[in-house]
Formats: structure tokens, sequence, C-alpha cells
């Protein structure tokens, strides 16, 4: 699965002219993706750790800073 999604990646051309790694799209970012969008969906942070299986609740925790982001634009977004 990993050799189809880096071929994917090629193919689309995702990270061309991108230099620095930590810019570049990878397998990873899609597990990220995933935390970030249940996260702003408010599904609670241990059931994200779960379907991700995270070993570590601390692992998680990075998802919290994003919810409390997405809650303090709220208002804002809906013209409060």
């Amino acid at each position: 699965m990993r050799y189809t999604f880096t071929n994917a990646i090629s193919a689309l051309g995702l990270n061309d002219g991108i230099t620095d790694r930590r810019y570049k799209v990878v397998f990873h970012t899609l597990r990220h993706t995933f935390c970030s969008w249940l996260a702003s969906k408010n599904v609670p942070l241990y059931t994200i750790g779960t379907l991700v299986g995270h070993k570590n609740t601390l692992s998680t925790q990075l998802y919290a800073k994003l919810l409390s982001l997405i809650h303090i634009s709220e208002p804002t977004r809906l013209g409060m």
C-alpha cells in the first residue's frame, strides 16, 4: 500500500519542487489528516486515539490543541 501511495504522490506531482521534508506529502499525512478531521467534528480524543492505535494518550493530545483553535475561530466564522 505504501508503494502505491508513493507512486500516486509522484504521478500527481504533489511533492514536486518541495525540498523541505516537513512539507512533503507522505503516508503519515493521511493519518494526521484523518485525526484532524475527526477532531474538527468533535470526536472525543479517546476515540481518535483508539481508532489510530495510539498507545499513549500524549500522542492524541496534539489534536486537543487543534480542537481549541477550531472553537476559538468558530464565532468569527459564524459572523459573531
